[in-house]
């Protein structure tokens, strides 16, 4: 581990160097057909990525390009291969990098933790051993990793990731694809990884248990997590639609797959010491469980109580491999079908399988599906009256295709909101309306038994899907609710053009771009000459809104760090990968020369909302919640703007948006019996400051403005021209 970390400006060099490297190595991975079987294997995916709201579009090119390069840079043996063969391609420099990776090869790293260090630097502690070639001389248990938007991701929470890094001779870099998910921990990605080898291994059989390590606990540190993926990367790649899933939680907890099997023949006693008394009250279930086996040739499964199948211990029997299974679907029915088969085996106290229901979920349909013995099993031994989740079957013996469509139909209607009768219902699936009556009541009652989690949201009249997106996903994308429009092929009316041009971010990236270049400083900021050109042609001005202030002015432009609008765009346009900082100048990229308006507003506002850090101020912290709700406020914004509550040319006051922010966010709000003033105040000054000042005026999608007694906003038309909200924008 280095003791000093390069500045950001070297780390920033080390990773555009990779910008003539990498297509020097996919020219000689097409040479060696190393990508010939995977644009195959790709285009057989096109029915799968094709949906906008789970895969970008550029999913699949990026994804051919890391496939491509990893036979190449994650083998020695053929990265020195490929520096023989596209040396003379390139510089020195760039050629002492290739040659750094034939002794430190690329790797893929999953990881659970992450620990922030300084300007974009982070240590990330991967899941497993180092991959097969890493040198023994060089650490694994914590990677410094250059990652600004990683960093930035960290800070609004995730439970594990997935990177491609590469070492530059001090620390760590990423490539292509950063995925981050919220509803996974360390031990799914594991499962995952395991599940994935599994079904690499098919030709030697099925296993009992997919994802199983005996023991559980930290012997799954083990399982060589990095080689699994390097071997077969698709499936990890295709997680991308996973990575905003939630933890699912019943009313005894975090949902998961907890499971575990013993060798285990009728009649023998338990390998431990057991209460007599509870042998007599399972006395019956060890009896049937003889019974059965003894004329059967097959396998025998039992649910042990009568609440449900999620919240009963499942128990499965297969004569054939002398294999007794435990499953449960949280960690409370786990143990008690350790308590409930005491008098009968002796099962681990910790699972040899413990994944969440989500990661489960992923899997089996990223898979095609689980395959294990006990999988196979339980879909066999299926109780009848698990078709109910009180145990009990709609009315008319519906079979599990027609409860399907309606089970879907009703939880649109809980979800989406989608105003769906029940008549309307059984007349869309065929089935009579007191089928669809008895479903719904099963699927209230689900929802009713969850726990008590703690203050309940208010979604100002959303339903809980579009809610959930608008603050899972930063870019705004409810359809239906306020969503982004894709303007990347869109072509624009003329007038839409001329808003969009006109906007502050639109008019700063217009002018890089036609200078083509600007100068650096050896500190990796923007010359003082080329800020002050800046100011004096009025792209930026000189000034910067404080939140409680009125304009205040600076000092004329000197350094990049003394012109905060200035630095604040170009870390715009630098995040948004329209410039670089390359040899010494923040050059332009060559596909933004020509760039029409639409795909050049949507490229910079994704970034804006996505992975620049809006939300941060120099005069404190950021405020909790606010960088994950921007498209929550534009919403509410909006919606209070058409209202008759708002003023008649459609200005709302700040402190409205304050109101449905914290409502949004009951943890702020604290003991209701104290006094809230102060953090309604911090608040507001966020909103009018970051939210205001540093998302909306930038994008043109809001006015800003002070009057003696607050801060009002009102959307503009640019809003309209760039949002759908599902209803039209009420122009100012």
């Amino acid at each position: 581990m280095p003791r000093k970390f390069p500045s950001a400006a070297e780390c920033k060099r080390s990773a555009s160097r990779t910008d003539d490297i990498v297509p020097a190595l996919v020219g000689y991975a097409h040479r060696k057909q190393f990508l010939t079987e995977v644009i195959e294997e790709l285009d057989t995916l096109d029915s799968v990525v094709s949906d906008p709201e789970r895969f970008p579009r550029e999913w699949k090119e990026s994804t051919a390009t890391i496939l491509g390069l990893l036979p190449v840079v994650t083998i020695p043996k053929r990265m020195a291969g490929a520096v023989r063969s596209v040396g003379d391609q390139l510089t020195k420099s760039d050629l002492d990098l290739m040659r750094l990776w034939r002794r430190v090869p690329w790797a893929f790293v999953a990881f659970e933790t992450v620990e922030p260090a300084e300007h974009g630097i982070i240590l990330i502690s991967p899941i497993g051993p180092p991959p097969a070639g890493w040198p023994s001389d060089l650490f694994w248990n914590r990677l410094p990793l250059f990652s600004p938007s990683l960093a930035d991701l960290s800070r609004s929470g995730f439970r594990s990731g997935l990177v491609l890094v590469f070492w530059d001779g001090s620390l760590f870099h990423t490539y292509g694809m950063i995925l981050t998910f919220r509803g996974f921990d360390g031990k799914d990605l594991q499962f995952f990884a395991s599940a994935v080898d599994d079904a690499a291994d098919g030709d030697e059989g099925i296993p009992f248990l997919t994802g199983a390590v005996p023991g559980g606990g930290e012997s799954t540190s083990r399982l060589p997590v990095s080689d699994i993926i390097r071997n077969d990367p698709l499936p990890f790649l295709r997680l991308f639609a996973w990575q905003n899933a939630p933890s699912t939680t019943g009313r005894r907890g975090a949902w998961t797959f907890s499971a575990s099997m013993i060798e285990w023949k009728p009649g023998e006693p338990p390998s431990g010491t057991f209460d007599p008394t509870d042998r007599t009250s399972w006395n019956h279930l060890v009896e049937d469980i003889e019974d059965f086996s003894a004329h059967t040739d097959g396998s025998v499964a039992f649910r042990i109580g009568s609440e449900g199948p999620m919240y009963d211990p499942f128990v499965v029997y297969s004569k054939e491999d002398g294999i007794l299974f435990l499953r449960g679907m949280s960690d409370e029915v786990y143990a008690a079908g350790l308590h409930a088969l005491a008098p009968l085996a002796v099962f681990p106290e910790y699972p040899d399988v413990r994944v969440s229901m989500t990661m489960r979920a992923a899997a089996d349909q990223i898979l095609g599906g689980l395959t294990d013995v006990l999988t196979q099993l339980e879909r066999i031994h299926l109780p009848a009256d698990d078709a109910g989740d009180e145990g009990r079957a709609p009315a008319g013996e519906s079979t599990i295709k027609q409860i399907q469509p309606v089970l879907g139909l009703l939880m649109e209607r809980h979800n989406e909101g989608k105003e769906y009768s029940d008549k309307e219902i059984a007349a869309r699936t065929g089935v009579s309306e007191e089928q669809v009556r008895l479903l719904n009541e099963q699927v209230t009652g689900i929802f009713n038994r969850m726990p008590d989690t703690g203050p309940v949201p208010d979604r100002f009249g959303l339903p809980p899907k579009p809610f959930h997106t608008l603050f899972t996903s930063r870019t705004p994308r409810a359809d239906g609710v306020l969503a982004l429009k894709d303007l990347r092929k869109a072509s624009l009316p003329p007038d839409e053009e001329a808003l969009l041009e006109k906007t502050p971010i639109l008019r700063f990236a217009h002018w890089v771009i036609k200078k083509g270049e600007l100068p650096a400083t050896a500190a990796g900021y923007v010359s003082p000459g080329t800020v002050q050109e800046a100011h004096d042609a009025g792209i930026v001005t000189r000034y910067f809104s404080l939140p409680d202030e009125d304009e205040y002015f600076l000092a004329p432009a000197g350094k990049e760090l003394d012109a905060p609008l200035f630095h604040y765009f170009r870390t715009i346009l630098e995040t948004a990968g329209i410039i670089r900082l390359r040899k010494g100048v923040f050059v332009v990229n060559t596909d933004m020369l020509d760039a029409p308006v639409g795909p050049l507003y949507y490229r910079l506002a994704e970034a804006l909302f996505e992975r620049v850090p809006w939300d941060e101020s120099r005069y404190g912290s950021p405020c909790p919640h606010l960088r994950n709700s921007g498209g929550f406020l534009l919403y509410a914004l909006n919606k209070i703007a058409r209202s008759d509550a708002a003023a008649a040319d459609g200005w709302v006051d700040t402190e409205r948006l304050v109101e449905v922010f914290i409502g949004a966010h009951p943890d702020l709000a604290g003991d209701p019996e104290e006094d809230t003033s102060q953090i309604a105040y911090w608040v507001k000054l966020n909103i009018d400051a970051q939210f205001g000042h540093r998302l909306c005026i930038p994008l043109g999608l809001a006015e800003v403005r002070r009057t003696d007694r607050t801060t009002v906003m009102r959307p503009t038309r640019v809003f309209r021209a760039v949002m759908d909200d599902g209803q039209g924008t009420m122009i100012p």
